[in-house]
């Protein structure tokens, strides 16, 4: 008797453009215990919660200080709600993310979005651009793949942050991108009235009632790891170093005498984690590897 073997070809789903899920390969969440961060929003300036938000939710201290990942110790902001934090000194505009929110998703596919804008007068604002490759409406207790959200909070599940780099903001003659005091967070309406940068509508759960819109559980402050030494080597003319570095990040080798002034010895890109400089001894008395700022 002979047997068949009948194979059920099951197409996968469409992944959109951007990274996946917190956990999986790729993916550019901050979590909680991530090193680069550095401290959390601790003032609130203003609070609006929009529609469908129980008083419960009403509570803008919730979102100050550390997230936690619980998922009742939020600061809702309603359908259309928003929220704004003041630091009393400018944000570091550094290399990669400047800042990072979190929000309360129980699941990394039921996402509830919102806007960030960004300012350093509280005057004028920047919104970060954003797209959105979700096709059609997900309904109240509907489904959002996050390979298809770029640029929006709420990308990824409780415990995880979205980072916003103040570097990818256009250049804006009202807006610092090197002195950046303000924070506001500005819900998405789910029902595709809200636009991503390119005009197209953005989709999130929608009607949802009680707990409506965004739920904020904190915003983090990032800085840039400190480079690590991996090895050195001195011989009698020459100073060789390797650090550990970010591929694609470009550096700039400095040179001092007093280590009050410095002057740039050469820049470098990589494209390995491992970065390797040999100078002269007589060059300078002290050599230091900087990261620098993109600033397009």
């Amino acid at each position: 008797m002979k047997a068949t073997l009948v194979l059920l070809l099951i197409p996968l789903a469409h992944a959109g453009d951007f990274d996946p899920a917190a956990g999986q390969v790729g993916s550019l969440a901050i979590p909680l215990d991530d090193p680069r961060i550095q401290s959390w929003a601790i003032e609130v300036r203003s609070y609006h919660p929009g529609a469908d938000l129980d008083e419960t939710w009403q509570d803008p201290t919730r979102a100050l200080g550390p997230a936690s990942g619980d998922p009742l110790d939020i600061t809702g902001l309603g359908r259309g709600g928003h929220i704004e934090f003041v630091w009393t000194h400018p944000l570091t505009n550094g290399p990669g993310p400047d800042i990072a929110i979190f929000e309360n998703s129980f699941s990394d596919r039921f996402l509830e979005l919102a806007h960030v804008e960004v300012s350093s007068d509280g005057l004028h604002w920047q919104r970060f651009p954003s797209i959105s490759q979700t096709a059609q409406a997900v309904g109240g207790f509907g489904t959002t793949d996050p390979t298809n959200l770029h640029g929006l909070a709420g990308k990824y599940r409780a415990g995880f942050g979205t980072g916003f780099d103040f570097s990818t903001l256009p250049k804006k003659a009202l807006v610092d991108r090197e002195a950046i005091r303000f924070v506001r967070l500005v819900d998405v309406v789910g029902d595709g009235t809200d636009l991503d940068s390119r005009g197209q509508p953005i989709y999130d759960p929608y009607p949802t009632f009680g707990s409506a819109g965004f739920d904020l559980d904190g915003v983090a402050v990032l800085a840039p790891p400190p480079l690590t030494l991996l090895d050195k080597h001195v011989t009698s003319d020459t100073l060789t170093f390797t650090w550990a570095v970010e591929p694609g990040t470009s550096y700039q080798i400095e040179t001092s005498l007093d280590l009050s002034t410095w002057s740039p010895l050469s820049s470098l890109t990589p494209i390995t984690r491992q970065l390797s400089h040999s100078s002269p001894r007589a060059v300078a008395q002290f050599l230091r590897l900087r990261e620098l700022t993109e600033t397009p």
